[in-house]
């Protein structure tokens, strides 16, 4: 390639843990977990302490009708945190957010729960 350029061609086969090949096929999954549909629920506003009958004033957070000025937050000092060389944080966060990642991890521990259940049983 010009410029000293180079290219590195790599040809593998994919193979399950038990040797099958799924080359060019995929794995199917033995249960499908649809994605997750965000709506939007119209719930009524929550009670609150103030809506309740005989609920008492506040009169001000002090006792003097003025309300307290609230406390200044300390700013954060800016590049102390160190960045993530993996990115593992990142990872995290967005499998915290991975409906279907969080189901099947659900999954996985519920079958555990349960041979472990099995086991105990046949003790």
């Amino acid at each position: 390639l010009p410029g000293e350029g180079a290219m590195r061609l790599t040809t593998a086969r994919y193979y399950t843990p038990s040797g099958r090949s799924i080359q060019a096929v995929g794995i199917k999954p033995d249960i499908v977990v649809k994605q997750a549909r965000i709506e939007t629920l119209n719930r009524p506003a929550r009670r609150r302490e103030a809506d309740l009958r005989g609920a008492l004033d506040n009169g001000g957070a002090n006792g003097n009708g003025k309300a307290k000025p609230a406390a200044k937050k300390k700013d954060a000092v800016k590049g102390s945190k160190k960045p993530d060389p993996n990115g593992k944080e990142a990872l995290k966060k967005a499998a915290k957010e991975d409906y279907q990642l969080q189901r099947a991890l659900d999954l996985l521990r519920g079958l555990s729960l349960f041979s472990q259940r099995i086991a105990a049983g046949k003790s």
